[in-house]
């Protein structure tokens, strides 16, 4: 199971057992978004420094970039034949 807070402190992303990520309210404890394209378990969740953007990673070699407030799939990375272990953003300094 992996969990994470958002930087802002709004929400708590988690994984579940039926492939999805679930984003959550921090304050009221109620679901925000249930992201639901992967194929197989989900193993990692990673909000961006603005909290606006997380990634999910996937045993199906998927990473998916969602875009937190409308809870919609942004980008999705195939890495074939390669299992995710983790998961991390990169911030350009210029």
């Amino acid at each position: 199971m992996a969990a994470e807070f958002s930087p802002d402190a709004k929400y708590i992303a988690t994984v579940s057992m039926d492939n999805s990520a679930i984003i959550w309210c921090r304050n009221t404890g109620k679901i925000v978004h249930k992201l639901e394209e992967h194929e197989d378990l989900v193993s990692k969740v990673v909000f961006s420094k603005d909290s606006k953007l997380l990634i999910t990673t996937s045993d199906d070699d998927n990473a998916i970039v969602w875009d937190v407030e409308s809870g919609t799939a942004q980008h999705t990375l195939a890495i074939p034949k390669t299992s995710i272990w983790m998961s991390q953003i990169s911030y350009d300094s210029s």
